[in-house]
């Protein structure tokens, strides 16, 4: 299910797409692929085991700089997507290429060049994203800047994180939240604040599989309001009765209370997966160990094709 239907990739929410599936964040947090850079409008998105498995053709490789640089091709169908896989931890497709930073000054120290990064917020406060055309770099010290009548602003933060080069903050982007007051993305140094950040897209997928999608769950929600209504009449006046009558006159049946119930109790067993107090950790595989990726395991049995 790899569409803009498919919450974890969908392009409005911002969520970098080597966070969006178990085995991409398998190979993100094992540092295996630390970036995968796509233009939110290729697709099909490239998951983390397509590089882990070698699911593409070395067209060329070549050494630029300090970077070994190799240009691989993917066959999906007729799309054949193409890109620069650099050092084997960071993908960039030709496409995003094409309209953003060099290569070369991707990789390189912010410190040395006496630069420092700024970003739009795009579609969404919540995440910044990793797409490279949204990134610039500009003198040190300066602040929000205004280019091309689009607003850049500064991040906060970056030596606690340790990131030093425009590579490394596209990887982890997702370490940086929207504060409003400072107008600057600010460093999460909460090591719970980030699993439960890089949980989040996949945490959106399974609301939509398991819990149901926005008119499942909006219409859960308007029969709620419905049965409170009619169980509180009498606290309302003749004429509020009256006003209310649209809302109140079909009746919600005990089976509908029951089928809400069950909706329900998925959605709490997936938020608390979700808030789990659990730390991702390197060298895990975290199908197996995490609540939340390996809900689906957990609930149905699932096995992959190792019979794992």
């Amino acid at each position: 299910m790899k569409s803009n239907d498919h919450l974890a990739y969908r392009t409005s929410l911002n969520h970098p797409i080597h966070i969006s599936s178990p085995d991409s964040v398998n190979a993100h947090i094992n540092d295996e692929l630390r970036l995968i850079a796509m233009d939110q409008f290729e697709w099909p998105k490239l998951r983390g085991r397509n590089f882990t498995n070698k699911e593409y053709t070395v067209i060329d490789a070549a050494t630029v700089g300090k970077l070994n640089v190799k240009s691989i091709q993917f066959n999906h169908g007729t799309t054949g997507l193409t890109g620069k896989l650099v050092d084997d931890k960071y993908f960039f497709t030709d496409s995003v290429l094409n309209y953003s930073a060099p290569l070369e000054l991707m990789f390189e120290s912010f410190k040395e060049l006496g630069m420092r990064p700024v970003c739009v917020r795009s579609y969404s406060s919540d995440y910044c994203g990793s797409w490279s055309h949204l990134f610039k770099l500009v003198e040190a010290g300066t602040g929000s800047v205004e280019k091309d009548r689009e607003m850049y602003h500064p991040f906060s933060g970056l030596e606690a994180a340790n990131i030093d080069c425009l590579a490394d903050l596209l990887a982890f982007s997702y370490k940086f939240a929207w504060d409003a007051e400072k107008q600057e993305w600010t460093y999460i140094a909460d090591p719970h604040a980030q699993t439960l950040r890089i949980r989040k897209p996949w945490m959106a997928y399974l609301c939509q599989t398991e819990f149901g999608a926005v008119p499942n769950s909006t219409a859960d929600d308007r029969k709620l309001i419905r049965f409170l209504l009619q169980s509180q009449l009498s606290e309302f006046t003749k004429e509020q009765q009256q006003a209310l009558e649209p809302f109140i006159s079909s009746p919600v049946e005990l089976d509908d209370l029951i089928r809400m119930g069950e909706r329900q109790s998925v959605l709490n067993a997936l938020y608390d997966a979700y808030r789990s107090p659990r730390l991702l950790k390197a060298g895990e595989d975290v199908r197996d160990t995490d609540p939340l990726f390996s809900f689906q395991r957990r609930m149905y049995g699932m096995t992959d094709e190792n019979g794992k």
